[in-house]
């Protein structure tokens, strides 16, 4: 192995609310460091009273018994020297270090270490962070700005294309214009507000629920409550992000407040403006060929949608964002020397579908809750409407009433891509689409439109009855991508026919199939497809009888066609 090859690489990326680290070995897939056991470290720092720092959950416990102690945005404070925590100052550059030293401690010994920063960080900003490093020890320090390290994560862009990434985090927002090159990324253009992020919505929703007086407490027991109702407030918001109203516990005797989406949109939308105005003008004159978007922030629907409207461009946005850029920040893994040539097998009729390696991190079931739910566990594949240069709508890839099919039959004939654009994409959807919560792209993040090479995968998302329902629209440039779809589902282990029932609505049409699949998820499937197709169904943690499908179907989709 030459010089290039480290043994343990980590990426941290120290964030204003939460700290992420991934960890490379041996040049293997990244691995997202857990911190009792979550893949996120909150960035807070308590000092105890005997002097200790204490940093994470420790410290957000701490601090509702001893908040004068405590401070939850090490990152804001870089440009101080020092902070004042209980009696005694503390400087910035120790409060950082802590944090970073917490994910030393479950990293254990490291060669190589990246840091990222926001863009636009200079000298003096980045220096506060390397000192820190240098207090936790570390050898062999870089650093990255985030936007670089985000993009590395991202879709397989090729040279020569331009990128902009949209970053807003828990206290910044940071766009960024890149161009791919044979050595990485070039920042083209890059800007940031230092006074927008996550915490400045949640600060909108406490004005609007008039209790934002409660949080400018000066004795204990005020600031404890205080801690406690900013924790309430935020996950409010972040609940709807997947649903659309949530109730959000006030301290007595203040009623509960009952917060819809619709309200949290029209009450954060003028501050959005400013931050997708930010990315409008930045990406100015460039031509992009994407929008990523990086940042638990971005999960709101409603971002999506003003980007997209604002740049008629469907931005892509990966299942975990808060994770992208720790991932992206160790970029790609070093190649190791090849001795052999290996000859390729002779390809099958129609392969049985190989699944790439995600992009976006896998998570264990233990710590899904973190985010909000891409997948489907109940969907309906489903055949368009004749559209120009499509096959005959009455012919069937599978059998209608056959639950097996052999691997070996003739793959359909190659037919040209049904839609070369999202925006094609979501033109077909018409106004099923447009009465979604909002549209992303997924090429990219690990999807069903990367695992079956399709051209284009756009999600859509609705919400009833508080669970979330996604209708996908994939096309491509051969008739395979959707027959091994289908093929997958049918070869399931213990999947079952049900009942055949014709569906319709938002562009497509024809006979479908109930499948039981194991572990009493309900898949609804069908095919027929050309070089088009979709699915839908709700979200992988709140699998939905298929009555109920049908029912989501019928009242979100099908009028609207």
């Amino acid at each position: 192995m030459g010089s290039f090859w480290f043994v343990r690489e980590l990426a941290v990326d120290f964030g204003t609310s939460n700290t992420v680290a991934a960890l490379r070995v041996n040049g293997g897939p990244a691995r997202l460091l857990l911190f009792d056991g979550w893949p996120v470290l909150p960035s807070a720092v308590l000092r105890g009273r005997d002097g200790t720092l204490v940093v994470g959950q420790a410290a957000l416990r701490g601090a509702r018994l001893d908040p004068a102690r405590f401070e939850p945005y090490p990152k804001e404070r870089v440009d101080d020297n020092e902070v004042l925590l209980g009696d005694a100052p503390v400087p910035v550059r120790s409060l950082i270090a802590a944090v970073l030293r917490r994910v030393a401690a479950e990293a254990q010994s490291v060669d190589r270490v990246v840091l990222t920063h926001p863009a636009n960080w200079y000298h003096s900003r980045r220096s506060v962070l390397l000192a820190a490093a240098r207090e936790v020890g570390w050898p062999n320090v870089h650093l990255v700005a985030e936007p670089v390290a985000a993009a590395s994560q991202g879709m397989e862009v090729p040279l020569g294309q331009v990128v902009a990434v949209f970053d807003m985090g828990g206290g910044t927002t940071d766009v960024a214009v890149l161009r791919r090159t044979g050595a990485g990324w070039d920042v083209l253009a890059e800007a940031g507000l230092p006074d927008l992020g996550g915490r400045d919505l949640d600060q909108l929703l406490l004005e609007h629920l008039r209790v934002e007086h409660l949080m400018r407490a000066t004795d204990a027991d005020g600031r404890r409550a205080a801690r406690a109702l900013a924790e309430d407030v935020r996950a409010g918001k972040e609940a709807l992000s997947q649903y659309a109203q949530t109730d959000i516990p006030l301290p007595p005797p203040i009623p509960d407040a009952h917060v819809t989406r619709a309200e949290l949109e029209r009450m954060v939308e003028p501050a959005l403006s400013r931050a997708v105005d930010m990315l409008a003008s930045t990406v100015s004159g460039t031509p992009v060929s994407a929008v990523y978007l990086v940042g638990g922030a971005t999960r709101m629907p409603l971002i999506a949608r003003m980007i997209s409207q604002r740049l008629g461009l469907v931005p892509t946005i990966v299942d975990a964002p808060e994770t992208t850029v720790a991932l992206g920040a160790l970029g790609p893994a070093p190649i190791a020397p090849q001795w052999t040539n290996v000859t390729p097998p002779t390809p099958v009729s129609v392969p049985k579908p190989q699944r790439k390696v995600p992009k976006a991190a896998i998570i264990t079931a233990a710590v899904t809750v973190l985010v909000v739910a891409g997948g489907v566990t109940a969907a309906v594949l489903l055949r368009p409407t004749n559209t120009p240069g499509t096959a005959d709508p009455t012919r069937n890839l599978l059998p209608a009433t056959s639950s097996t099919t052999s691997s070996s039959s003739p793959p359909p004939k190659p037919v040209p891509a049904a839609f070369n654009s999202d925006e094609q994409l979501i033109k077909f959807a018409g106004p099923a689409a447009r009465a979604s919560d909002a549209c992303v792209n997924t090429k990219g993040t690990g999807s069903q439109g990367d695992m079956y090479e399709a051209r284009n995968h756009v999600r859509c998302r609705f919400t009833k009855n508080g669970i979330a329902y996604y209708a996908n629209y994939m096309s491509s440039d051969n008739a395979a991508t959707c027959h091994q779809l289908n093929q997958e589902l049918l070869e399931a282990p213990g999947a079952q026919f049900v009942s055949q029932q014709p569906w319709s609505g938002a562009g497509f049409t024809g006979k479908s199939h109930d499948v039981t699949a194991p572990g009493g998820n309900t898949v609804l499937w069908y095919t027929d497809t050309n070089s088009l197709c979709g699915f839908f169904g709700s979200d992988s943690e709140h699998p939905q009888p298929m009555a109920d499908v049908r029912a989501a179907w019928e009242e979100l989709v099908k009028p609207h066609d």
